[in-house]
């Protein structure tokens, strides 16, 4: 990508960044407050999701095609190969330059690793780029269409995981808030676990701090060991709910997969029926349990919720064996999200690899 101590390939040359791309003059751009929900043209912006809104305003479509829309502040890069409406202020638009292929262009700059100076201008970084590339634009065009395939498969993914988390919503509100369920409180279903344990009079056990849950995932990305750590910790069991009562609403939560131990700033719920487990944890994901304990939270700085709060909530309860059910159901939409969630990492790292053997030359297309 950047020129290195590493020798240029046969066949590669190394240009700066004005000998690969050409940077549109001040492009009229379409205003935030005119941004829709629908319309014929996606708005691209410098925002961090690829498509920011949709108009119908067809005299700031961009068709100069393909081309590069760089966030000068937030340095995010898109590569564009359709007609689309160019966003609000704090965009660059590249175009390619001596007939390189600009989708392998785009790779580079992807490689690269620009410095984060906030909400500032970061188009000055670029200008001060060099880059090693092949002379053959066939090689370039082949670079491109082996990475543009992993990227094609990572965008598919992402739709399953997206149109999966969508039916999963739909499917929420529908079995989780029926007119002929009877009302109670969430207490009705749980109990809190109090255990506590003390790491430094007992062996050491599989420990569980807020920084192991996924944010909005249900996911637990790692463990430590209570050896670690001093002070004392909750105890919990296989099939409990862990629910982060730390700022609520970052929607830390995680259903138990082994015994273990876990900090304080996780409420511990034990079903009061073994089989309720997937239920429950269906339950405190849904938007009402998460606002119940946001907003009846204390504390400004680091605002926390507390069983006594929780214990409260107003709930839908279904019998037993329904329960069990929709807990099942909901459970396997939760299933299949972990799965491509894991395949997009693994596409995601295969990708990374390819960029670093395809865009150095380590690895040959010809």
């Amino acid at each position: 990508m950047t020129k290195n101590n590493q020798t240029t390939p046969k066949g590669w040359t190394e240009k700066s960044f004005q000998d690969c791309f050409s940077v549109a003059k001040k492009l009229s751009g379409i205003k935030k407050s005119e941004y829709g929900i629908s319309g014929k043209f996606p708005v691209i912006d410098q925002g961090q999701n690829f498509i920011t809104a949709y108009s119908n305003d067809d005299k700031f479509v961009q068709d100069s095609l393909p081309s590069i829309v760089f966030g000068d502040h937030t340095r995010v890069i898109k590569y564009i190969n359709f007609s689309y409406i160019l966003g609000n202020d704090g965009t660059k638009v590249f175009s390619a330059k001596n007939g390189y292929n600009l989708r392998f262009l785009y790779y580079l700059l992807s490689g690269l690793e620009i410095p984060n100076t906030g909400y500032n201008r970061h188009f000055k970084y670029l200008e001060n780029e060099s880059f090693r590339l092949p002379l053959d634009i066939k090689e370039q065009q082949k670079i491109a269409e082996i990475l543009g395939v992993v990227d094609e498969d990572i965008e598919k993914t992402e739709k399953v995981i997206e149109e999966t988390e969508k039916l999963k919503r739909g499917l929420m509100r529908e079995l989780l808030a029926k007119k002929d369920y009877k009302i109670g409180k969430f207490s009705d279903l749980v109990l809190i676990r109090n255990e506590k344990f003390d790491p430094k009079q007992n062996p050491s056990k599989k420990y569980i701090g807020l920084e192991h849950l996924g944010q909005n995932s249900g996911m637990l990305l790692n463990f430590g060991e209570s050896s670690e750590t001093q002070s004392l910790k909750s105890i919990f069991k296989k099939g409990d709910i862990l629910f982060g009562k730390l700022r609520p609403y970052l929607r830390k939560y995680w259903k138990a997969e082994f015994d273990g131990v876990c900090t304080t700033e996780i409420l511990v719920f034990e079903p009061k029926i073994e089989t309720d487990s997937n239920f429950i944890f269906q339950l405190i994901q849904t938007d009402g349990f998460i606002n119940a304990s946001n907003s009846k939270s204390f504390g400004t700085k680091m605002p926390r919720t507390d069983w006594g709060i929780i214990s409260k909530y107003r709930v839908c309860i279904p019998g037993p064996e329904e329960r069990k059910e929709i807990g099942n159901i909901l459970s396997s939409f939760d299933n299949k999200i972990e799965i491509n969630k894991k395949l997009k990492d693994k596409l995601t790292s295969l990708k990374r690899g390819l960029m670093q053997d395809l865009l150095t030359g380590k690895v040959r297309t010809t």
